[in-house]
């Protein structure tokens, strides 16, 4: 069979998106080009201030310039093509389709009152996932494909063009982070970047089931960035019944990995404990966790099990929460029993996936 690819098409596949450019990337294009060095920081300017999202939009940049971002770039952004709210706790799911057809989804949280106001945005970082936990219902979907770094940033951007005051992302959507690591490091850098939307990097928050390599190089890489760790066990064999690589990354490598985070940045280590009933939710599992933790400089978040199609896990009682909590508590470790946001949308933990959601092509709002 032979393809049929129009000009447009060949043109749009030697074109990368503007919005996997560094500042230091565009800047050297520019000195390529022979152009002048602020011509960057203007361009910048129009994608990250301005909101711009066409090339003719960059008025105060000559016509030839606009001609020729446009033979280089694209400027195009994904595009929300479905848009639901919990009626519950007003949380909201976007489904983000890509340029190429594939999807995402993004989870919009209110931040609590006696936060600072603004909203996190839980962030995608792959379409699907390749390790399988079995509460997880993107590891179903297995790995499709990682995201760019311009397709992380810009559900962030999507959120604020939505008129929503972005105050925190989490990396905690479909995928796992810092099995893309390249792309997501360069989304790091273009979040706090001085030229794009200059944000701390303790508002940038990263999880991981436990890569023990890149944890180290994370260390190093995005110092400021926060840690989240899905733990979920405490010891090898229960932790990976529940997340198979634990059966290559021991809890003795993980924690090596983990403190040696600490030392580097000094900043508290949050850890992600899925509460499944019958499973990991005993008494010596609890007791079990605090001496695990014993010595690190952390903060426990404890998850009821969010059900998922098809699974067999369910979530403990009320009653069995709140003693696995004080166990902690009691062993000196910091615990917050944390509010499953969006279960009504399949948007809290463990629920993200595409691979069977309807592919709506309105953008509606399901209130």
């Amino acid at each position: 069979m032979v393809w049929q690819i129009s000009v447009d098409e060949c043109v749009f596949m030697e074109r990368d998106s503007i919005w996997n450019q560094s500042f230091e990337q565009l800047a050297q294009w520019c000195s390529n080009e022979g152009l002048p060095a602020y011509r960057a920081r203007q361009i910048f300017g129009w994608l990250y201030a301005k909101n711009a999202t066409q090339w003719e939009q960059m008025t105060d940049l000559p016509q030839s310039l606009r001609q020729r971002l446009d033979e280089c770039y694209t400027v195009d952004l994904p595009q929300i093509i479905h848009h639901r709210t919990d009626r519950e706790d007003g949380t909201e799911k976007l489904l983000i389709q890509l340029v190429d057809g594939k999807a995402v989804e993004t989870v919009v949280i209110l931040r609590d009152a006696k936060e600072e106001e603004g909203f996190t945005v839980c962030v995608s970082t792959q379409v699907g996932c390749t390790f399988a936990c079995r509460f997880c219902a993107t590891g179903r979907m297995g790995l499709v494909r990682d995201l760019e770094a311009g397709e992380i940033v810009a559900q962030v951007l999507l959120v604020q063009r939505l008129g929503k005051a972005v105050k925190r992302v989490v990396l905690m959507g479909m995928g796992e982070p810092l099995h893309n690591y390249e792309n997501v490091l360069a989304a790091i850098r273009l979040l706090c970047g001085e030229e794009s939307l200059n944000w701390s990097p303790r508002r940038i928050t990263c999880s991981t089931v436990g890569l023990v390599p890149e944890i180290y190089r994370l260390a190093q890489d995005a110092p400021g960035v926060k840690l989240a760790v899905s733990l979920h066990g405490t010891t090898d064999q229960k932790r990976a019944e529940i997340v198979p690589i634990a059966e290559i990354y021991t809890l003795d490598r993980l924690f090596e990995a983990l403190r040696y985070y600490h030392e580097r940045d000094k900043r508290r280590i949050s850890f992600e404990y899925l509460l499944i009933r019958g499973v990991n939710d005993g008494i010596r599992d609890a007791h079990r966790l605090v001496d695990l933790l014993r010595g690190l400089v952390c903060h426990v978040n404890l998850i009821p099990n969010n059900r998922i199609p098809k699974s067999e896990f369910t979530h403990p009682s009320r009653q069995v929460i709140t003693r696995f909590a004080q166990i902690l508590k009691d062993g000196g470790v910091a615990v917050t029993i944390r509010a499953s946001k969006g279960r009504g949308i399949s948007g809290a933990c463990g629920q993200l996936a595409t691979e069977s959601r309807g592919r709506e092509s309105a953008t509606t709002t399901d209130v």
